[in-house]
């Protein structure tokens, strides 16, 4: 079974876990990672094709809903990032960013700093400054003095800390993103239920691993991930467990917020709920199987 995922990094750990250390095949499936440069949409419609049995991440799942790209389903997360940003030590809240210039990348970070601004009612371009770059730009980032903040996944908190820098919390209490994440097709749910139950358990038992052998995490995060040094890997790990984890789980509150940004970003009227872009059914299976609690 083919799980497409965008790039290497520490997030997909529990997926490369449930291949390279046998938790797939414990779990009587074949799960292959594989990492495919295409646009969202593509990969949403070579999944309902069955070109892809499974694809990351979430967030992908809840746009394919809003635009109406096809019937899809999250299974399980990877992790919960209550942080909304990296920011240096002047910067207290949300708030303090204004006026300042802010590094994102092209998706998750863009949508959401775009979003809070918008609540906010300030002017990109002008009451803030977004500067685009790639993740290793993001890294450099921390050591630039023009750069205020870091809007990024849960991992960069480890360079952020390194540089001395704080991490901001979402400014309402409902705000999180699940990164990650196990999603496939409505299809492959109903024709094959047998082997998406074995895909989640196989995810279910690699999280749970990961979360309790940091040395061996750190060893697969060196092999799999090439950029790396091992003390970024540790670091990154660490940052992780400081950070309650990897996580299967998806919250209500989750999928609200990652919906009302989405929405806005896509300038999409509708929002949609956890049960709309979700089958936790097996996520839930899992767990009283494992005997696992992976929240």
């Amino acid at each position: 079974m083919l799980l497409a995922l965008p790039y290497p990094t520490t997030n997909f750990l529990p997926f490369y876990a449930a291949e390279d250390l046998g938790f797939s095949s414990r779990a009587g499936v074949d799960l292959h990672c594989i990492h495919v440069r295409e646009t969202k949409e593509r990969k949403v419609r070579l999944c309902l094709a069955g070109d892809l049995d499974f694809y990351t991440s979430i967030s992908t799942t809840v746009e394919a809903v809003l635009r109406g790209w096809g019937d899809v389903k999250a299974l399980c997360s990877n992790q919960t990032t209550l942080y909304f940003c990296a920011a240096r030590q002047e910067i207290a809240e949300l708030n303090d960013l204004q006026g300042k210039r802010v590094m994102v990348g092209g998706g998750a970070s863009n949508n959401q700093i775009t979003y809070l601004s918008k609540k906010l009612g300030w002017i990109l371009g002008s009451d803030i400054t977004i500067v685009r770059g790639d993740a290793l730009d993001r890294i450099r980032a921390f050591e630039d003095p023009a750069i205020a903040a870091v809007i990024a996944r849960e991992e960069y908190a480890y360079w952020a800390v390194k540089a001395g820098w704080r991490l901001i919390p979402y400014p309402e209490e409902y705000m999180r993103w699940h990164g990650g994440g196990l999603c496939t097709s409505a299809r492959l749910i109903h024709e094959q239920p047998d082997t998406v139950f074995k895909a989640v358990k196989a995810v279910v038992l690699a999280t749970d691993y990961l979360n309790h052998h940091r040395q061996e995490a750190i060893e697969l995060a060196c092999k799999r991930i090439s950029h790396l040094s091992r003390e970024d890997a540790e670091g990154n790990y660490d940052i992780h467990m400081r950070n309650g984890g990897y996580t299967c789980a998806i919250t209500e509150e989750g999928i609200r917020y990652q919906s009302e940004v989405l929405a806005s970003a896509k300038g999409v009227s509708k929002k949609v709920s956890l049960r709309e872009v979700s089958d936790l059914s097996f996520l839930e299976k899992a767990r009283v199987e494992c005997n696992i609690d992976t929240n």
